[in-house]
């Protein structure tokens, strides 16, 4: 899968890089431990936009996260040769990216704080997986997050099976899932039909707002007043690449991209609703 920085996502780095440069956080790095970041960096910016993207000093998390692979690759892991189940449409779409993948795939490893003073893991693969510690599940420590990592990594190459109350989506490919606090949803993959940013392009108009504000308010309306509601800002937040909805990432999302907008939607008042239905 090629990897690639959007004009926005290059300036950020750029920034991060020269702030980096100025506290001397980056010197002595090899190139290849700063490839290796880079790729990663780009993976989560276009595949993780709003779980870990908004994240500060994420370059400098990723290049921290290659020496932390590179440790913890080395210690025993418990790896089965069972396969192991999954029971939604996100855990259906990865069940090929891990099990084509070996360690040498393993980019990074993100250990980090969460806003609430407990630990959480992201492991990103160079094949475009990002997979992390359940945000309902979040670890008590530094050292039991990288635990859980260890564990992530014994996952890496396994093979897999839907679980036997799970009926496999059929067509997974024109599908997306989205998470919406603790309730998962699946929705039509539209954003491959190039009337969609023709849609976006008009709704922004419309609201009189970025890209970035449209999502945020389809986020906040979406929480505000549940998904069923909305569908169709469901639709598209799953389309531009969310995978999660909370209030927390939502809040991250707002203060990243300089948002305090978060008013209703003219636009889904005028929508005829002809995007497909959640289920």
């Amino acid at each position: 899968m090629q990897s690639y920085l959007t004009r926005k996502q290059r300036r950020a780095l750029q920034a991060q890089l020269r702030r980096d440069k100025t506290t001397g956080s980056l010197k002595n790095i090899d190139s290849k431990t700063r490839n290796q970041a880079l790729k990663a960096f780009s993976i989560v910016k276009r595949n993780s936009p709003t779980k870990l993207a908004t994240q500060p000093n994420l370059y400098s998390r990723c290049v921290e996260g290659v020496s932390l692979f590179q440790v913890l690759r080395k210690r025993p892991l418990v790896k089965s040769e069972e396969s192991y189940n999954f029971s939604s449409l996100a855990g259906q779409q990865a069940a090929t990216l891990f099990s084509e993948a070996t360690l040498d795939n393993v980019l990074t490893i993100l250990v980090g704080e969460t806003y609430d003073r407990k630990w959480s893991w992201s492991i990103i693969v160079d094949n475009g997986l990002i997979f992390s510690s359940p945000q309902t599940e979040p670890c008590a420590s530094r050292e039991e997050a990288e635990r859980g990592a260890s564990a992530g990594l014994a996952m890496i190459g396994r093979s897999a099976e839907p679980a036997p109350e799970y009926v496999p989506e059929a067509e997974p490919d024109k599908k997306l899932w989205i998470r919406v606090n603790g309730t998962g949803y699946v929705v039509q993959k539209v954003s491959d039909n190039p009337k969609f940013l023709e849609i976006l392009s008009e709704a922004m108009s419309i609201e009189g707002t970025t890209y970035d504000g449209l999502l945020a308010k389809f986020a906040n309306l979406v929480l505000r007043d549940g998904a069923e509601s909305h569908p169709v800002a469901l639709t598209t937040l799953a389309n531009c690449d969310w995978t999660h909805v909370t209030q927390e990432i939502v809040e991250n999302f707002c203060a990243a991209n300089g948002i305090d907008d978060l008013c209703g939607s003219e636009y889904l008042q005028e929508s005829d609703g002809d995007i497909p239905l959640i289920h």
